[in-house]
């Protein structure tokens, strides 16, 4: 393909590259600015597994993340679920909140992640201090003379203040690259089919 007339057909279509590329976005920020809020909270556990008075063992350190995994998937049961949702006073059924809540064990290492999805800022982050608390109380062994929580909080949840979607700059400036790129990628396309027909066209016969 010739540059020179690739440039050509640039300067040529300038305006439509220009509209194009200043209308397609302003509508993407438009819609995107429109659409409901979704925020994010975020609270971390560390397992405390066999730390009592005495220590803990390489075997309890090792046991950790399993333990971890074993109360990941509790807080998906619904009576766990139904706790968290009576403690925070949520909007939400033990189906509907197992849909925006996770809670996920890392592998090696002893730590857990409660993340709560909503529309309400506020609700996210009740709902991720709830199930922690939730989950302390769970993990807490009552059998010794001193209560032991084989779960503490080492982060909770705080009340997010940019939502995570929609996120209307970013979806701006995306779709100002991609209508840039895609018209230049068509504008080239057309230039070298119409340089591969006229090149056919002077192949004498």
């Amino acid at each position: 393909m010739d540059l020179r007339a690739f440039l050509r057909e640039v300067r040529a279509h300038i305006r439509l590259i220009l509209i194009s590329i200043v209308v397609t976005p302003a509508l993407v920020y438009g819609v995107s600015n429109s659409l409901p809020r979704t925020y994010e909270a975020t609270a971390r556990l560390v397992v405390n597994a066999g730390l009592g008075h005495l220590g803990a063992g390489s075997d309890d350190v090792l046991a950790a993340p399993k333990l971890g995994q074993t109360y990941a998937i509790l807080a998906t049961t619904r009576p766990v679920l139904q706790q968290v949702i009576d403690a925070a006073k949520l909007p939400y059924d033990p189906i509907a909140l197992s849909k925006n809540i996770s809670v996920e064990s890392e592998l090696e290492s002893p730590f857990l992640t409660i993340v709560m999805t909503d529309p309400d800022a506020d609700i996210a982050a009740k709902a991720a201090n709830a199930m922690s608390q939730a989950l302390v109380k769970l993990a807490t062994d009552q059998s010794g003379p001193t209560p032991l929580e084989l779960l503490s909080i080492v982060e909770p949840a705080s009340v997010p203040d940019d939502p995570i979607a929609p996120r209307p700059l970013f979806n701006t400036l995306l779709a100002g690259a991609a209508v840039l790129v895609l018209t230049l990628l068509l504008l080239a396309v057309a230039v070298y089919l119409r340089d591969d027909t006229a090149g056919s066209e002077r192949i004498p016969a």
